[in-house]
């Protein structure tokens, strides 16, 4: 599922699941998955050549349970070759427009092979701290890098819909959990 980068950013914030789960409390708000870097070439060949793809999707979350909360950034990307990437290391980067680089902790993950792409597709589920929340709401991602283990390294570079959708994502999920707008 995912949007068109050139919504407003009201029908963006409309289309958030906001959902709390019955069994534990847990409050999760959510934006649908929307398409970041590029369109590439997959390992699927068709009749035309190969099967083009996006590079990468994002999902922006907020979980939520009791007195603790967390902001997530999920980073799903298509890799040609297997990698690996441990958990609780700084190997995904956002850098922003005005040249900062925020290190993110990433879970560890393996990928899933996709019989679509014939490639393997890799989640980076990373959380993203409360004050680099405030920082990501008014300074645009410019680009996002994944280090694997071994020094593979892939990088995406966001168009200005796509970093606009960005700052669109964690303004709207901050203002849908009392974030936004800061109060004095």
């Amino acid at each position: 599922m995912g949007i068109s980068v050139g919504l407003t950013a009201q029908s963006q914030c409309d289309s958030l699941i906001d959902i709390l789960d019955p069994f534990d409390s847990t409050r999760t708000v959510a934006t649908p998955t929307f398409n970041v870097g590029y369109t590439i070439a997959s390992n699927f060949q068709t009749l035309d050549g190969h099967k083009m793809i996006e590079q990468g999707k994002i999902l922006m979350a907020y979980a939520e349970q009791s007195k603790l909360s967390s902001f997530f950034l999920n980073l799903a990307l298509a890799e040609r070759n297997f990698q690996t990437i441990d958990s609780g290391k700084e190997r995904v980067m956002l850098l922003l427009k005005n040249g900062r680089v925020i290190p993110l902790l990433n879970a560890s993950d393996r990928g899933e092979f996709d019989s679509n792409t014939n490639m393997r597709i890799y989640t980076h589920t990373c959380v993203i701290p409360l004050d680099m929340i405030y920082l990501l709401s008014v300074e645009p991602i410019y680009k996002i890098r994944v280090k694997y283990n071994g020094g593979y390294m892939q990088t995406l570079e966001l168009t200005p819909k796509q970093q606009e959708a960005m700052t669109q994502s964690i303004l709207c999920i901050g203002e849908r959990v009392g974030l936004f707008p800061k109060k004095p």
